[in-house]
Order: structure tokens, then sequence, then C-alpha cells
């Protein structure tokens, strides 16, 4: 019997969770304290309500930044190479930069999970903030 080993490792994870009542609204600047570009990209669930995409563009025009877009699927749909290759070509004809231009995912668990498997891909230390939408729903 060949011998065998037992590897054991523990890493501390911390992160900030923060609430906002008036996320889409000009005067909340929650979705601009992170990156230091005047552009967001955001990778957005296909099943949101149009109100909320016309809420984000809204937002975002109003504070003179520009939206980059990226529409997936969502459900189970977007758990998918041909997505996460689709995203990943997104954010890379967007020339997304690794501490400049956060990548914001809005959408269902799905989607939140293509979307930051892509971002942390695509560039180690981009910044992914997640938007998960059956919470507000």
């Amino acid at each position: 019997m060949k011998p065998s080993h037992h590897m054991r490792a523990h890493q501390h994870l911390s992160y900030e969770i923060r609430h906002s009542e008036r996320l889409l609204d000009p005067d909340d600047s929650s979705l601009l304290e992170f990156g230091s570009t005047d552009r967001r990209v955001v990778i957005m669930d296909g099943g949101l309500p149009a109100q909320w995409v016309a809420g984000f563009h809204a937002y975002f025009e109003a504070r003179s930044v520009r939206l980059d877009e990226i529409r997936v699927p969502g459900g189970e749909s977007a758990k998918s190479w041909d997505v996460l290759g689709s995203i990943l070509s997104s954010l890379a004809v967007a020339h997304v930069a690794r501490r400049e231009d956060p990548v914001l995912v809005v959408g269902g668990g799905a989607v939140l999970d293509v979307g930051g498997l892509a971002a942390s891909l695509f560039r180690r230390g981009v910044t992914y903030i997640r938007g998960p939408t059956p919470l507000p729903a």
C-alpha cells in the first residue's frame, strides 16, 4: 500500500454586506464607491423586469457614468459553457481593468454564480459586486 497524506487548510474569509433602500436613486452613490473609471460593467439577468433595467440605465446616465450591459439568460440555463464564454468575451471587448472597473452582477443565484466565476477567471483582482434580486423581489 502506498503512503497517503492528509492536507488541511484554513482560510479566513470576510466581506462586507451593504444594504440600500434607494440603490437606483441618483443621490445614492453606493454603486460608484468602487472603481476609478466613469463606467460600470453590469451583468444582468435576462429575467429582470424592464423597469429595473431602465432604472439602472437612468441611474448611471444621471451620474454621467457609462453603462456596459451584458445580458445573460436567467435561471439554471445561465450555468453553461456558452454563457460563461459569452461573458468572458464581453469583458474582453469592454477592456475591463483589474481594480478600476468593478463588475456588478444583478440577478438570481445562477446568474450571480456564473457572473462571479467569469469575473474571477477574467482577471485576478477584479472587484465583483453582487446584486441578488430574489431578496427584494
